[in-house]
């Protein structure tokens, strides 16, 4: 505490003036150079979010106090350009890459990756003797979806095509639902039905299999079931259809975003042409009352041959372009599961998430 009110005290000090008579043109140069050097010295200083919150109610430092919170809340978008090396260079967990500026109070909490095709190396190239952070890795191949998530420090985030770094952020929740054959436990899904009043978005990633035809509670609409998620909440499905292939890959996912703070809202796509999309998309976005309060990221989950020029399509409608997972026609499905029903609605999905800001 005493170090807190030293800093406080040390803000009010800045003066920026340096001595010359105000105006209006050089108050706005002023205010803009204290809000510059009030970040920094947030910055530099490695505060914790609840001393921001504190300053954040004094009028004078509302202002950089937000900013410094929102940038700590940053989603990271990676694309197959970036090799990101995560280090120790902080108390807490960095990203450094030529493209990415030091991220002083910035610590991932879940890092999602698609990828298009196997990769041999996708499994060494995370060190797992200091656990640090999830990684949740979805590859589509030729028999069906190889899902792997592991804990990553110190290791090399190389080899994939597309995905995002989300960190850690008050009263947001990600959590992850695996089921496979034998070692499917129930207390794994009662341990997450505590927390399924508050989730607001289902990923599901899943291969049919012989358990799944036969015995319901394997499948991944038991699985939904057994979870309690029973609220009119999107869930999205990608899922591998042939049953021969996927006997020996019968594992599966459930991603499940919630939380106070988020938001999300799914649209399955009806349209057959371009314009009909954007129709859709138009009408869809005005419906959304969280774009301008939140921190927006998107997701396209669909089959080859869909609608081509969609992601650009999206772009345009809402400003940024969704992070797609595009499969190969014959061997996959995607769709909306109806969270009360389980019916399921096939054809391309957009989802929409939002992280609230400050």
């Amino acid at each position: 505490m005493e170090m807190l009110f030293t800093l406080f005290l040390t803000l009010l000090c800045i003066d920026t003036n340096n001595g010359a008579p105000p105006n209006n043109d050089r108050k706005t140069i002023t205010s803009a150079r204290k809000t510059d050097e009030y970040a920094e010295t947030f910055r530099s200083h490695r505060l914790q979010n609840s001393d921001l919150f504190f300053f954040g109610k004094q009028p004078e430092f509302h202002i950089p106090a937000k900013n410094e919170l929102n940038r700590r809340i940053k989603v990271r978008f990676i694309d197959s350009s970036e090799k990101l090396k995560m280090e120790q260079h902080y108390p807490f967990n960095t990203i450094k890459s030529s493209d990415f500026e030091q991220l002083e109070g910035w610590q991932p909490n879940i890092f999602i990756a698609f990828n298009d095709k196997n990769s041999s190396t996708i499994d060494t190239m995370i060190d797992d003797q200091l656990q640090s952070f999830r990684c949740f890795y979805v590859m589509p191949s030729s028999n069906g979806f190889k899902i792997n998530w592991k804990y990553s420090h110190n290791g090399n985030l190389e080899n994939y095509k597309r995905g995002l770094i989300i960190p850690m952020m008050p009263d947001t929740n990600v959590d992850i639902v695996y089921y496979y054959k034998i070692r499917y436990l129930d207390g794994v899904c009662e341990k997450s039905a505590e927390k399924m009043n508050d989730v607001k978005l289902v990923i599901v990633f899943e291969n049919q299999n012989f358990w799944s035809v036969w015995d319901k509670d394997w499948s991944t609409d038991g699985t939904i079931a057994n979870c309690g998620v029973n609220s009119s909440i999107p869930i999205c499905y990608a899922k591998y259809l042939d049953l021969e292939q996927s006997d020996n890959i019968s594992d599966a996912f459930m991603l499940m975003f919630g939380g106070k703070n988020v938001e999300a809202a799914a649209i399955h796509v009806t349209a057959t042409n371009d314009k009909e999309l954007k129709a859709e998309l138009l009408e869809w976005k005005n419906g959304l009352h969280f774009l301008n309060s939140h921190q927006i990221i998107a997701y396209q989950f669909k089959v080859r041959k869909q609608l081509k020029k969609s992601r650009r399509i999206f772009k345009e409608v809402f400003g940024i372009a969704p992070i797609t997972l595009s499969l190969e026609q014959n061997n996959f499905e995607t769709g909306l599961i109806d969270s009360k029903t389980l019916a399921r609605n096939k054809g391309p999905v957009y989802v929409i998430l939002g992280f609230k800001n400050f």
